[in-house]
């Protein structure tokens, strides 16, 4: 419903505000990356189901624990996951590997594909290809923003390749496996921007708002 809505929306603002503001904070802990796949891979079983998606997951056997924070992770396969999920046509295939000093996640569809000239701008804040518009799904143009965050926070690297509309998409990251850093890492707090704390003031208000609701962002 619009309240819902307006309440993932506030969410994800508040998100890139702190990420523009750098406020994040980062908690690093050995994890199961295995575990982050397929926990997130369960949490869409129904939309896998409605939508009868063909889906294959291949993850290497003994792979190694991965310093990370499990929650800001969590959030990157999600994104990837729901993005493939609501633009593939019925296959998505997700393959997890250790190649050398690195674990990669690697996610490929056979949807609506991505053209040459939006793949330069797709992890940009906000934007969202031609092809997405024209197939007429919802989205914020946030996710990938965020997740590119995220991964180069934890020294990682993240890509994806595409042929042209209509030819499918491979979206993937990866992560260093001996990572050095400390396993609290954290950034200065930087005084709140104007948007985090009109995001605040709309999340605790949103039940007593009217639609259509009109944040103005300068």
């Amino acid at each position: 419903n619009a309240n819902e809505q307006a309440v993932e929306l506030a969410d994800e603002l508040l998100a890139v505000s702190k990420t523009d503001a750098n406020e994040y904070l980062y908690k690093l802990q050995k994890e199961n990356f295995e575990q982050i796949v397929k926990n997130t891979v369960n949490n869409f079983q129904d939309q896998i189901k409605e939508k009868n998606i063909n889906l294959t997951i291949n993850i290497e056997s003994n792979l190694p624990v991965v310093s990370l924070d499990k929650s800001r992770m969590n959030s990157v396969v999600y994104a990837l996951l729901e993005n493939a999920i609501s633009y593939t046509k019925d296959k998505i295939e997700i393959n997890v590997k250790e190649d050398k000093s690195r674990v990669i996640f690697l996610i490929k569809d056979n949807g609506i594909g991505i053209s040459k000239i939006d793949q330069k701008q797709i992890f940009s804040k906000f934007f969202r290809a031609k092809s997405a518009l024209h197939a007429e799904t919802e989205g914020t143009g946030i996710g990938l923003f965020l997740s590119k965050n995220i991964v180069e926070k934890h020294n990682g690297v993240i890509g994806m390749n595409s042929k042209g509309e209509e030819l499918g998409s491979e979206f993937w990251f990866s992560l260093p496996i001996d990572d050095k850093r400390s396993e609290e890492h954290t950034s200065e707090l930087q005084s709140h921007s104007f948007i985090s704390y009109a995001v605040f003031c709309l999340k605790k208000k949103i039940k007593e708002i009217t639609f259509p609701l009109f944040i103005y962002i300068p």
